[in-house]
């Protein structure tokens, strides 16, 4: 089940053409949840991010029908995966015109936008568990399969660092 759905429009960018709204999707399995629930059978837990490649320029075309169109069968993908316990964080970020990159080095550089001019950008990501690559690759097939655009997605293995846990918590610690 997705507990949320906001949106939310980057102030900068205002009504220009490259707008597109940003969805966020809450589900029901926090990443501590999705590896707790792997570790206590036994398993070794095998997270993959998802990572969802486009032309922004498309996807941000897209008029409200069809990108609500997209948004319901990507959410019936996702409704399937949370009741298997296989997805956590969602989200879709903002155009890259909302975007700050900072160039590492002895003397930082802050620029405005993304770094790389790309054909695709990277429009947003999935969390989910997987038994291995090819568990994360047929999940990857339904969700593109539901996406409706031509774009790529990427699936990398998580190394999981340190669970700081939910946003909300840490606000509220």
């Amino acid at each position: 089940m997705i507990l949320g759905r906001s949106e939310a429009r980057c102030p900068d960018i205002g009504s220009r053409a490259e707008a597109v709204r940003a969805t966020f999707f809450f589900p029901t399995l926090s990443v501590p949840v999705m590896l707790a629930r792997r570790v206590g059978k036994g398993e070794t837990p095998v997270l993959y991010a998802v990572l969802c490649y486009d032309r922004e320029d498309v996807v941000g075309a897209w008029s409200q029908e069809q990108d609500d169109a997209v948004m319901v069968r990507l959410g019936a993908v996702q409704e399937k995966l949370a009741a298997e316990g296989r997805i956590g964080p969602v989200a879709r970020l903002l155009p890259t015109t909302a975007a700050t990159t900072i160039r590492k080095g002895e003397r930082p550089v802050i620029m405005d936008g993304p770094f790389a001019e790309t054909r695709e950008q990277l429009l947003g990501f999935y969390i989910i568990d997987a038994d291995d690559l090819d568990g994360a690759l047929a999940i990857a097939r339904d969700l593109a399969a539901a996406s409706g655009s031509p774009g790529a997605f990427e699936l990398r293995p998580l190394r999981m660092f340190h669970d700081w846990g939910t946003l909300r918590e840490q606000a509220s610690a």
